[in-house]
C-alpha cells in the first residue's frame, strides 16, 4: 500500500510540475504599459497641452505600450508616451506591467461589414424627448438624415425609434443595407483602365442607340465592362462593349492611368480622384495599386491636399433653415481639408453619381481598404489620428 502511495505522489508531482512548465511557456512577456480603464483621452505630439493634438485613444480597458514617462508642464502626474509622438495625461490612465491590448476602431461584429445598423429619415421629421407626438422637441432632421438603431419602443399611437438625440416616429424611417459594391485590386495582371456600369440598370442595344426597339438586353449597376470602340450620334456618344451590345457613354465609369504629380518617389503613396470619370485611383509611385467608384459633391475642392487627420468614426452635421442634415456615426473618415474629407456612405447606393455636398463619397468597403492603406496609420486603440511634420499624411490630387 505504501509503494501505491509513492507511486500516486510521484505522478502527482510530476503533473504539477508539467502544469507549472506549460504555464510558465504560455505566460506573455510582461512589459511596461498603460491601461487606459475607460472613456477617451487626448493625445499630444509633444509633453505639454500646448502641444498639437496627435489623437484621440479610447475604450474600456485598453492596454498601450509604455515607452517612457515625462515630467512637463500641463499635467501633475508624469506623461506617458505610449507611440512615436503620442503623450498623453489622465486620470483614467493607470501604469503597470502587462501585454499591450487593443481593439482596431471601428470594431466590426464577426461577419458584419459596418459597425451599426442604420437607418435614416424618409422625410424632414422631429425628434421628441419621450416617445410621443406631444412630447417636448429636441431636434428637426432633415430627409435622408442617417441614425444609428438603438432599439424600438412600442405605444399605443405606435411605434418609435431610440436613438441618442431623443425618439422618432417608426413610420418616418427606414432601414439601409450599406452597398456591397467593392473596388478592384490591382496588379501586374489586371491594370487600368477599369469600368463600371454606374447608377440603375443600364439597357444594351445593338446598334449606337437609345431605340427600345434596338434594346437587346440590360446591364446591372457596378457591373465591370470592357469598352471596345466608341460612336458619336448626334450629340450623344456611345461605347460598345461587344458584338451588336452598344449602351450610353455616360453610363459608363471608367478610372484611367495618369502620371504621378511632380515630387512623387518612386515607392511613395499617393491618390488620384477624377472628378470627370467619377473614379478614385491609389498608387505607389507611378504603379496603380487599387481603383474605385466614388460619389462626388457639388462643392468638391479640387488640388493638391495632404489627409490631415483620420477618424474611426464621425458624426457629419450641417444646419439649414429646414433644419439638421446630420449623418450619425459615419465610419472610416479621411480629412485633407477642413470640412472636406474621404469617407463611407451607408444612406446611399449610387456610387458613379452626384450624391454628396462636398465630400467624397465611398463605398464601405473601399473607404475601409483606404484608411488602412494611408498615412497616418490609426494605432489599435485610437479613434482619431492627425498628421505631423514627421509623419505627413498621404498626398491626394483632385481634378
Amino acid at each position: 500500500m505504501g509503494r501505491v502511495l509513492s507511486i500516486l505522489a510521484a505522478i502527482s508531482a510530476l503533473g504539477l510540475l508539467c502544469a507549472g512548465s506549460e504555464a510558465a511557456r504560455a505566460a506573455p512577456d510582461q512589459r511596461p504599459v498603460v491601461t487606459l480603464r475607460r472613456g477617451a483621452v487626448t493625445v499630444y505630439s509633444a509633453p505639454g497641452r500646448r502641444s498639437p493634438r496627435r489623437g484621440l485613444i479610447g475604450g474600456r480597458r485598453v492596454v498601450f505600450p509604455l515607452l517612457a514617462r515625462v515630467k512637463a508642464a500641463g499635467c501633475r502626474r508624469p506623461w506617458l508616451q505610449i507611440g512615436p509622438e503620442a503623450f498623453a495625461c489622465s486620470a483614467r490612465l493607470k501604469v503597470g506591467r502587462g501585454v499591450p491590448k487593443a481593439p482596431l476602431h471601428p470594431r466590426l461584429r464577426k461577419g458584419r461589414m459596418m459597425p451599426h445598423s442604420y437607418f435614416i429619415t424618409r422625410s424632414t421629421v422631429t425628434v421628441r424627448s419621450r416617445p410621443s407626438a406631444k412630447a417636448a422637441p429636441v431636434r428637426t432632421l432633415r430627409e435622408r438624415s442617417g441614425v444609428v438603431a438603438r432599439g424600438k419602443v412600442r405605444t399605443p399611437q405606435g411605434w418609435w425609434r431610440r436613438t441618442r438625440m431623443g425618439y422618432l416616429p417608426a413610420a418616418a424611417t427606414r432601414f439601409v443595407r450599406p452597398s456591397k459594391l467593392a473596388g478592384v485590386k490591382l496588379s501586374a495582371g489586371k491594370t487600368l483602365p477599369v469600368s463600371w456600369i454606374s447608377g440603375a440598370t443600364a439597357w444594351v442595344t445593338s446598334r449606337p442607340t437609345t431605340s427600345r426597339r434596338a434594346r437587346v438586353g440590360g446591364l446591372k449597376a457596378y457591373t465591370r465592362v470592357s469598352i471596345l470602340q466608341r460612336a458619336r450620334v448626334g450629340r450623344r456618344w456611345y461605347v460598345r462593349l461587344g458584338p451588336r451590345r452598344w449602351v450610353p457613354a455616360d453610363r459608363v465609369r471608367t478610372a484611367r492611368a495618369r502620371k504621378p504629380p511632380p515630387g512623387v518617389g518612386a515607392s511613395q503613396k499617393w491618390i488620384h480622384v477624377s472628378l470627370a470619370s467619377w473614379t478614385l485611383v491609389a498608387y505607389v509611385g507611378s504603379r496603380p495599386v487599387y481603383a474605385a467608384l466614388i460619389s462626388r459633391g457639388y462643392k468638391t475642392p479640387r488640388g493638391r491636399f495632404r489627409i490631415t487627420r483620420k477618424l474611426a468614426l464621425a458624426t457629419m452635421r450641417f444646419d439649414t433653415r429646414k433644419g439638421v442634415y446630420e449623418a450619425e456615426a459615419v465610419p472610416w473618415v479621411i480629412y485633407f481639408k477642413p470640412r472636406y474629407a474621404l469617407h463611407s456612405a451607408y444612406w446611399h447606393d449610387g456610387f458613379g453619381s452626384r450624391s454628396s455636398h462636398g465630400c467624397v463619397n465611398l463605398a464601405p468597403t473601399d473607404a475601409r481598404w483606404l484608411f488602412q492603406w494611408t498615412s497616418p496609420a490609426l494605432p489599435p486603440g485610437w479613434f482619431q489620428i492627425r498628421q505631423t511634420k514627421r509623419s505627413p499624411g498621404t498626398l491626394l490630387i483632385i481634378e
